[in-house]
């Protein structure tokens, strides 16, 4: 199992940017499970939740069982 964690960004295009950095460095193109940290306030729930949408549109498009990244 593949794990990877971000940190809830401002907008879905630094999440997926502060995602494939993270894939990168794991040299891999899927994760098994997604964690989110630094969770500490309601703003940052409300961009986690924003984020984890994100994640999952790009899972459903991909049609993958994992987290893809591309």
């Amino acid at each position: 199992i593949v794990q990877t964690k971000v940190a809830p960004m401002e907008t879905p295009e630094k999440f997926i940017e502060t995602f494939n950095h993270s894939m990168n460095l794991l040299q891999l193109d899927y994760v098994d499970l997604l964690g989110f940290h630094g969770i500490n306030s309601e703003d940052e729930y409300q961009k986690t939740l924003t984020c984890l949408d994100v994640a999952l549109d790009l899972k459903k498009r991909s049609g993958a069982p994992r987290m893809p990244w591309r």
